[in-house]
């Protein structure tokens, strides 16, 4: 699946915004994510249980914690590598690697 057309400029602008250092990603046990308006944005990547395919996920959430929106890529697709790579850059950052 590639990147769902509502969310290009998302991905695009989050992409731009963390590899200039300028998000503030947090990690928890399984994602990445960032609260932007009171809409939580995670990104967690992994590879699927049955075909050991990777995959990038991507979840919107509301203020209340709802899940509003789920989308994944894996490495067939297109945008693989541009969303993988913004995973990549998040994880860094909310790990705080560049300040080390």
């Amino acid at each position: 699946m590639p990147i769902p057309n509502d969310y290009r400029e998302v991905v695009k602008s989050l992409s731009v915004k963390t590899e200039e250092g300028n998000v503030a990603w947090r990690k928890d046990k399984y994602a990445v994510s960032v609260t932007v308006d009171n809409t939580k944005i995670a990104l967690w990547a992994g590879k699927d249980e049955n075909s050991d395919v990777p995959f990038v996920a991507f979840g919107l959430y509301g203020p209340n914690g709802a899940v509003l929106d789920t989308w994944y890529i894996d490495e067939s697709d297109g945008d693989y590598a541009q969303t993988f790579q913004l995973y990549q850059s998040a994880n860094r950052l909310a790990q705080g690697v560049p300040a080390r």
